[in-house]
Formats: C-alpha cells, sequence, structure tokens
C-alpha cells in the first residue's frame, strides 16, 4: 500500500511538474506572441502611411510637365481668382493631404486685395538656372533678383516621382 501511494505521489508530482512547466512556456508566447502582435500592428501602420502617401502622390494630378508650366499654372489659377486650385499646385503633406494652411492663406490674401502683389512676384520670379529635364533633376529653384543679384523672393518646385509631375515645395 505504501508502495502505491509512493508511486501516486510521484506521478501527481511529474504532472504537476508538467502543468507548471506548460503554463510558463504559454505564459512566456504569450508575452511573445503580444510583442509580435505590437510589432504587427506597428509594421501595418508604416505600410498604410507609406503606401497610402504614395498613392497620394501618384494620383496627384495638379501640376506641370516642367517647373515653368507648374509656376504658369500657378499665376493662372491666381490671376482667375481660383485660390483653391492654386493651393493643389503645392507639394502634399506627409500623410498625403493638401496643407490646409497653404488655402488659408491665399484666401487672406484674396479677401485683402493682396493677390496681385502675389501674382505680380510670381511672375518675376526667373530660373536660377536653365531647365534640363534629366532623371537626376528633381527640384528647380526660381528667384526674383534685385539690383545686386540678391534674391528678394523665391520659389522651390519640386518633382513628385510618382506623378512626374513638379510641384511646388515653397514660395
Amino acid at each position: 500500500m505504501v508502495r502505491i501511494f509512493n508511486r501516486l505521489s510521484i506521478k501527481r508530482a511529474i504532472i504537476l511538474l508538467l502543468i507548471i512547466l506548460v503554463a510558463i512556456y504559454i505564459i512566456k508566447n504569450r508575452m511573445r506572441i503580444i510583442s509580435d502582435l505590437n510589432s504587427l500592428v506597428q509594421l501595418m501602420a508604416f505600410y498604410k502611411y507609406y503606401y497610402g502617401l504614395q498613392l497620394a502622390m501618384k494620383f496627384d494630378t495638379y501640376g506641370g510637365q516642367t517647373p515653368q508650366e507648374t509656376l504658369d499654372l500657378f499665376i493662372d489659377a491666381l490671376k482667375k481668382g481660383d485660390v483653391k486650385l492654386a493651393s493643389k499646385y503645392f507639394v502634399l503633406r506627409e500623410d498625403g493631404s493638401r496643407d490646409p494652411e497653404i488655402l488659408d492663406i491665399l484666401k487672406i490674401k484674396k479677401s485683402n486685395g493682396s493677390l496681385p502683389e502675389i501674382i505680380n512676384i510670381a511672375q518675376n520670379l526667373k530660373p536660377v538656372e536653365d531647365y534640363k529635364e534629366s532623371e537626376n533633376a528633381y527640384s528647380h529653384i526660381f528667384i526674383t533678383p534685385d539690383d545686386q543679384g540678391m534674391a528678394q523672393s523665391w520659389m522651390i518646385i519640386v518633382k513628385n516621382k510618382y506623378s512626374q509631375l513638379w510641384k511646388i515645395e515653397r514660395f
């Protein structure tokens, strides 16, 4: 009888030990799974951001085939008083949306009557150097030089590599 009791106790101890080991294994792996899930969620957020921006840039149809064409389109929109259209010639934000501040500034300029001043500045912009299309051309600078050749105002136009259109980056 003592032998049977000892065998049952040993079996119970082994089973209990196995249950504890399995529980430790599950808890440890659950922590790793939670960590892996967090990493997966972060990766998915990155892909959504990155590919969302790429997609937005690819389908951004506002801009010219050359920097000068983009500048001319921008000026034409301002001359028509279409500040919403003019704001669409600027680069998209990092989240793929249009910067509402650009439209707000243009609306203010229009409402206070200073849009002709912006048009005049834009019309007097001259390229820093002649534009030459090349695979490496991704930005182009226009300036309004003063009498000493210093820039009074300037504009940077960059190439959207996804839509192949030129967009205003800074003005």
